[in-house]
C-alpha cells in the first residue's frame, strides 16, 4: 500500500513561479535561436534532444531485460 502525502504549501505557492521561470526562459531560447545565429543552438538542442533521449531508451531496455528474463533484481532498481 501506497501512502500519498500531501503537497506542501510551500511548494504550491512555487507553482505559478515555476511555470513563470519556464515560459521566459522559452521564450528567451526562442529568440535567440531565431535572433543569433542559428547554427549553434540548433546543435545544442540536437545534443540535448539525444541525451534524454537516450536516457530513456537506455531505461526502457533495462525494463525489458527485466521482464524478459523474469528476474527480480528489478524491484531494486525502481526504487
Amino acid at each position: 500500500m501506497i501512502l500519498r502525502e500531501p503537497i506542501p504549501a510551500r511548494l504550491v505557492r512555487l507553482r505559478p513561479v515555476a511555470l513563470a521561470a519556464g515560459i521566459v526562459g522559452l521564450a528567451a531560447a526562442l529568440a535567440y535561436a531565431f535572433l543569433v545565429d542559428q547554427v549553434p543552438f540548433f546543435q545544442s538542442y540536437l545534443f540535448a534532444y539525444l541525451f534524454w533521449l537516450e536516457l530513456s531508451l537506455g531505461s526502457l531496455a533495462l525494463t525489458m531485460l527485466h521482464n524478459l528474463v523474469g528476474g527480480g533484481w528489478g524491484v531494486l532498481v525502481r526504487r
